[in-house]
């Protein structure tokens, strides 16, 4: 009795022991089914660590920990070969945020430069700083804070002038007559124009300089406001425009088309979502006018009212992007954006690396292209506003 009581112990503990394994190796395959790419990335991450270690313990200099950590961040995303990716500073991070709400703090130019010459300021905003110490239109800024400008990059001089919102930076300016005049320049909030719009010989023209924050609902105001004072036809210009956000986008397209499908995205696990329009829209002639500086929000726009019959599209090859990135916020403030979901217009196409072909093309020189950049030409010089406005008559 008291063996067949101790063998029937054994039998159970070892049917117990099998059951545990079997659980065991049910888990672990789970695991790593569910956790495959972490667990890639971890055994990649351990080369990071020698090659950290091995400057730690090696190097003979010094070097700044938050530049390093900063330059791996940007090399990792960099290496992944998306051009829409990309890792920002923590200080990056809030610049971006101001852009995306159309705003930043800044004295208020715009401003260009050739190699080897100083800098020429093409336009002053209304009530700013720089406007306020009486830089104009056509000056040059040969010092900033008494640092020559003249072998400096555009960026690096932009670099100087940047500073917090009621700090002053210094500015030594050549005047249209020759003369020098240094003045002292207040850094201040500027809100920039998303949308602007006139009537041009009974068109109405919309100028769409970004789709951030508050653009769609400008869009629509503006719109509105052009064909009460009488337009009978709509010029969208999305030139030189970089997108923005969706939701933006969404308003825009839903307020000028009837009821379909305007929006379609796919996920990393193929998952496809769409978002629709109503039936509500306004009825009139509408060209758009792209260039290849128009891209994301901006050629998908002027893709999908193409594609329901309701605008010409005129202008260049646009530049071609067909993804939706996400940022991903860090623990110091720095962020990841990333493309996380893929696009398509509602026919279905994906406009990644291909882009959009104008119905009315209309190729411009080098000296007009810059010309529509700055803004400095007039609706006569514009061959292309000029074609677009053709189009809707």
């Amino acid at each position: 009795m008291e063996n067949r009581g101790r063998k029937q112990y054994i039998f159970f503990g070892v049917i117990a022991f099998i059951i545990a394994v079997i659980m065991f190796f049910v888990g672990y395959l789970f695991f790593c089914s569910r956790y495959a790419r972490t667990i890639g990335f971890s055994e990649r991450h351990s080369k990071l660590v020698e090659v950290a270690s091995i400057l730690d313990n090696y190097y003979i200099g010094e070097y700044d920990a938050d530049t390093f950590d900063d330059a791996v961040a940007a090399a990792m995303v960099d290496a992944i070969g998306d051009q829409w990716s990309y890792y920002m500073t923590a200080e990056e991070y809030l610049d971006y945020v101001d852009t995306m709400t159309n705003s930043y703090v800044g004295i208020g130019v715009t401003v260009t430069k050739a190699e080897g010459e100083y800098v020429r300021v093409t336009a002053v905003t209304p009530d700013s700083g720089a406007q306020a110490a009486g830089v104009e239109a056509g000056d040059m800024i040969k010092a900033v804070d008494g640092t020559d400008v003249l072998n400096i990059t555009l960026d690096e001089v932009k670099n100087l002038i940047l500073g917090d919102s009621g700090t002053t930076v210094s500015l030594t300016l050549v005047k249209a007559d020759g003369s020098e005049k240094t003045v002292d320049a207040e850094r201040r909030v500027i809100e920039t124009e998303a949308v602007s719009g006139e009537v041009i010989d009974g068109v109405g023209y919309v100028k769409i300089s970004n789709f951030h924050r508050g653009a769609g609902d400008e869009i629509i105001e503006t719109t509105n406001s052009l064909l009460d004072s009488g337009a009978e036809s709509i010029v969208y210009d999305v030139r030189f425009n970089g997108g923005g956000y969706l939701d933006e986008l969404l308003k825009a397209l839903d307020y000028l088309l009837p009821e379909g499908t305007i929006f379609v995205t796919e996920d990393i696990n193929g998952q496809r979502y769409t978002e629709e329009s109503d039936a509500e829209c306004i009825d009139v002639p509408i060209a758009v006018l792209v260039n290849d500086s128009t891209y994301s929000a901006a050629e998908y726009f002027a893709e999908t009212l193409r594609e329901f019959g309701r605008a010409t599209v005129v202008g260049q090859q646009t530049t071609g992007k067909g993804y939706s990135q996400q940022v991903f916020y860090l623990s110091d403030g720095s962020a990841v954006n990333l493309s996380t979901m893929k696009y398509f217009t509602p026919d279905g196409t994906c406009l990644a690396g291909v882009g959009i072909t104008p119905d009315v093309p209309v190729d411009i020189s080098d000296e007009e292209y810059v010309g529509v950049y700055l803004g400095t030409l007039t609706h006569e010089e514009d061959s292309q506003l000029q074609a677009a406005l053709e189009s809707v008559k």
